[in-house]
């Protein structure tokens, strides 16, 4: 394998929604724990206010051990008004000692046009590491997002380098974001769900995320609160969207779901390897 320096960093933007789902996950509660009839007391299985949904969000995700499901995540380029469809799988694991670890494989594109083929992608956090492995181009790109043996969580607000609006306690969300109820979703991918909780977050101005995000739609199955749908529009008005499927928590995971989560160098001198290591 051919090591190369490394490039400067391209926009995060093309991992931020992943990275998003991540957290979304860790939100999530385990399924033996939510009443089956709703998620509140009311009739009507609505919150009360965003601050209770909120609440719920931060409360529930403590005892997440692991989760896996099919994933599907599509972006639109609003210039060209093409979009191209991603499919594949996720697995996070998460240990008692805290250690976080997920895995984002995707093994089919659809083209603008609507045509398909096999093309493996793969995003893997570990270890304080995001690896992508790009095998059409023979790519391996490590970024390093937290020093080496720091015990701070990077996708903490206020912590890590790329600020995650969920799974954290309310007050740093409402610190970063504007919260709101969002309408029903009306994106091809997710106009079909149904019996949701449906939370807007738009970036306050002078964060981070202000600079290239106009808002993120986050829809949650209304029984379990699991995270099924993700609609990010970009100020540019590109579209990122991402939906989850066949969503099972905290079942111990299978041999060939694990080994997703583990990373092995391409042994191949035909693969480059990018490392760049965190910027002081």
């Amino acid at each position: 394998m051919s090591t190369r320096n490394p490039a400067p960093d391209e926009p995060m933007t093309t991992l931020i929604l992943p990275l998003i789902l991540f957290t979304c996950i860790q939100a999530t509660p385990p399924a033996q724990e939510v009443p089956p009839a709703s998620v509140d007391a009311t009739n009507d299985q609505e919150p009360v206010s965003v601050n209770r949904l909120l609440d719920r969000l931060e409360k529930s995700g403590a005892s997440l051990k692991s989760l896996h499901g099919d994933l599907t995540y599509r972006v639109h380029d609003s210039l060209l008004d093409e979009a191209e469809t991603r499919i594949g799988r996720v697995v996070l694991q998460q240990k008692p000692d805290g250690d976080r670890r997920f895995a984002f494989v995707f093994e089919e594109v659809i083209l603008p046009g609507g045509r398909g083929h096999k093309e493996k992608q793969a995003y893997i956090y570990r270890d304080g590491w995001l690896i992508q492995l790009d095998h059409a181009h023979k790519q391996m790109i490590k970024r390093q997002l937290v020093e080496d043996g720091s015990t701070l969580d990077p996708l903490k607000i206020g912590e890590g380098p790329i600020p995650i609006p969920i799974g954290q306690p309310r007050a740093e969300v409402l610190a970063r974001f504007e919260a709101g109820f969002a309408p029903a979703p009306d994106h091809p991918l997710l106009k079909r769900l149904k019996d949701i909780h449906s939370l807007r977050l738009v970036p306050r101005v002078g964060t981070s995320m202000a600079e290239d995000t106009e808002r993120i739609d986050i829809h949650y199955d209304r029984k379990t609160l699991a995270p099924i749908g993700i609609d990010m529009l970009m100020s540019n008005g590109d579209r990122k969207t991402a939906m989850l499927r066949n969503v099972v928590l905290d079942r111990t995971l299978a041999t060939e779901e694990i080994a997703l989560l583990e990373i092995s160098t391409p042994a191949s001198d035909q693969w480059t390897l990018d490392v760049r290591p965190l910027k002081k």
